[in-house]
């Protein structure tokens, strides 16, 4: 998953922490410094889990980031994105 283009993001109106187990790494922590988005990635299975769902809510989804946040999480899930880089995948 990559952060490629996001120069803010808009946290959330409230926001749950993730326990990262089962394969699940943290990429991205909130202002409490608990994870808020992780990924899985093992191939071919790729899960991006977002704690922060209230920023896709039609009156937040115009801050800070959010669109480019989902464009790039569609990237990795179609496998364009490495996690962690921003390469596509070769």
């Amino acid at each position: 998953l990559t952060f490629a283009g996001i120069t803010s993001l808009f946290e959330g109106d409230t926001v749950s922490a993730i326990a990262c187990a089962g394969g699940l790494r943290p990429v991205l922590w909130g202002t409490q410094g608990k994870p808020v988005m992780a990924i899985f990635s093992k191939a071919p299975q790729r899960v991006v889990v977002d704690a922060g769902f209230t920023r896709m809510f039609p009156k937040n989804f115009d801050t800070a980031g959010t669109e480019r946040l989902l464009v790039n999480c569609a990237g990795f899930l179609a496998g364009v994105q490495e996690a962690g880089t921003d390469q596509g995948a070769h």
